[in-house]
C-alpha cells in the first residue's frame, strides 16, 4: 500500500503559505490553494471537485487531513466525501459550527462573521474594501487584524517577519482570492453541524487554551459532536497562530502532533 499522504487545509484569511509562517514548511504536506481554485463554484460543488482531485492524485494512499481554523470545516467536508480513504483527521485551533454554542461574541473577527451571516451582500462590499485597504495600507490592516493578540500570539504580533508573512496572506486572500475567501466565510456562518455525526474517521483536536479567535469551547463542542474525536488537547499559554506554530514544528520534527 502507498505511504500515507497528509493534506493541509489553510484558514480564512490564509493560504498554503501558512506552512512557512514558522520556518521551512514541513516536508510531505500538500496544501490545496482553495481561494484561487474555481471561485465561481458554490462551496458544495467545489468540495466535490476537490475531493475527486485528491482521490485521483493520491490513488490508493491513506489520507491524513489537517484543518486549521476555518479550514477545519473543509477538512471535515473532504473527509465526508473521501470516506474510507481517510486514515485520520487533525484539527488545529478549529472553528466549530456557530450552531453548537454562543461562540460568536467571543471571537476575533466577530463583526465580519456576523455581517456574512446577516447581510451577505454588504459583506461582499466590505471584503472588496478590505482588499483595497490591504493594497494601500497593508501594515494598518495587519494591526487591525491583530488588534487584540492573546497568549503566544502576543509575541508573534510583535515579530516583523511574522507580520510581513501574515500581511502577504491578507493581501492575497482579500485581493485575487477574495471570491474564494468570501465563499468560505459565508458558508461557515450558515448551519453545517449536520455533517459532524457522519464523520467516522478518528479525529484529534489541538487548541490553544488562550485562543481568542476560535474559543476553546469550540473544541469542546467538536469533541462531543464528532463520533471519532478524542479529548481536545489544550495547549496552555497558546492562542490561535501560536497553536499552529506548535503543530507545524512538531510535523517538521517528524513527531506528528503528539
Amino acid at each position: 500500500m502507498p505511504d500515507e499522504q497528509a493534506i493541509y487545509f489553510h484558514g480564512a484569511p490564509g493560504g498554503p503559505a501558512e506552512l512557512g509562517l514558522f520556518g521551512p514548511p514541513p516536508a510531505g504536506l500538500h496544501a490545496p490553494d482553495r481561494f484561487l481554485d474555481r471561485p465561481d463554484l458554490p462551496l458544495d460543488r467545489y468540495l466535490d471537485v476537490l475531493a475527486n482531485e485528491l482521490d485521483a492524485r493520491f490513488a490508493g494512499a491513506p489520507l491524513r487531513l489537517i484543518g486549521f481554523s476555518l479550514g477545519a470545516r473543509i477538512a471535515l467536508e473532504a473527509a465526508l466525501r473521501l470516506g474510507g480513504r481517510v486514515s485520520a483527521i487533525e484539527l488545529i485551533a478549529p472553528a466549530a459550527p456557530l450552531q453548537l454554542g454562543d461562540f460568536l461574541p467571543r471571537m476575533e473577527g466577530r463583526a465580519v462573521f456576523a455581517l456574512a451571516r446577516d447581510t451577505p451582500a454588504l459583506f461582499g462590499a466590505v471584503v472588496w474594501l478590505q482588499g483595497v485597504a490591504c493594497a494601500l495600507f497593508p501594515e494598518r490592516m495587519f494591526r487591525l487584524v491583530f488588534a487584540h493578540p492573546a497568549g503566544g500570539d502576543v509575541a508573534l504580533a510583535a515579530d516583523p517577519a511574522f507580520a510581513a508573512a501574515i500581511t502577504a496572506l491578507l493581501r492575497r486572500s482579500l485581493g485575487p482570492g477574495a471570491r474564494g475567501y468570501s465563499r468560505e466565510v459565508r458558508a461557515f456562518t450558515r448551519p453545517w453541524d449536520d455533517i459532524l455525526p457522519r464523520i467516522t474517521a478518528p479525529v484529534r483536536i489541538w487548541h490553544g487554551a488562550a485562543d481568542n479567535w476560535t474559543p476553546p469551547d469550540m473544541a469542546a463542542a467538536l469533541v462531543i459532536a464528532l463520533p471519532g474525536a478524542t479529548a481536545a488537547h489544550a495547549l496552555e499559554g497558546l492562542s490561535h497562530y501560536s497553536t499552529l506554530g506548535r503543530a507545524l514544528r512538531a510535523f517538521g520534527a517528524g513527531r506528528g502532533l503528539s
